[in-house]
């Protein structure tokens, strides 16, 4: 019998057992472990063999574990001044443009967190900034211009939102506040870009517009 090999499998949780003690780890929802959970002394082996699965449903349920780990690497980064490897894109966006860089940008920083929101976090909001890939921008690319396609936003709109992605993966890679810096090498080829539509079958000489073909006469 065939099995579906795209089936997600249930995550169990581990045990780990020195001498009398016994200690459980969780697998997270960002593909890491959580910290050692000292199981209660007393547990039968079979109790303890089914106490990680026990605790690892519970933390899927809650999401308890994962985001106590987050708060604990961000304040373990802002202490030391370092990048936080484990914060999601959206967090780490929303902490750039509350930057120091970004705070003579008020009326842009509002219109870049709305984009943002819309067009780019759907796609990779959840994943952490630092292991961001060149993938994942395409996943952001693609999904313009399938909204280009389908008339859900203009080119222009496109535009101004990978304006926005650029802009903070540059930050990312370059940022004076370098707790903002997680990436050493460029994600964000220009060769990705989205659809922008097709040039204008005009151009503009001075103050008027001429059509273009042979005999316009050349822009001063």
């Amino acid at each position: 019998m065939r099995t579906d090999s795209t089936k997600k499998k249930t995550r169990t949780g581990t045990l780990e057992a020195h001498g009398a003690n016994r200690r459980a780890r969780l697998r997270l929802g960002d593909c890491t472990k959580s910290h050692r959970f000292d199981l209660p002394e007393g547990l039968t082996a079979a109790q303890a063999r089914a106490a990680p699965a026990t605790l690892q449903a519970q933390g899927d349920a809650t999401g308890q574990v994962l985001a106590a780990k987050r708060d604990q690497a961000r304040e373990d980064a802002a202490r030391s001044n370092a990048p936080n490897a484990a914060e999601t894109c959206a967090t780490w966006h929303a902490r750039f443009l509350l930057s120091a860089a970004r705070a003579d940008y008020e009326d842009a920083n509002k219109m870049a967190a709305g984009r943002w929101s819309k067009w780019i976090s759907p796609h990779i909001g959840s994943r952490p900034m630092a292991a961001v890939s060149s993938d994942d921008i395409e996943l952001v690319r693609d999904g313009l211009d399938t909204a280009i396609r389908a008339k859900a936003h203009a080119p222009r709109t496109a535009q101004n939102v990978w304006s926005v992605l650029t802009t903070a993966f540059t930050a990312a890679r370059n940022a004076k506040q370098r707790d903002l810096r997680v990436h050493r090498q460029p994600r964000v080829p220009t060769c990705f870009r989205p659809r922008i539509g097709r040039p204008s079958a005009s151009i503009w000489c001075g103050r008027t517009k001429a059509p273009r073909s042979s005999r316009a006469p050349p822009c001063p």
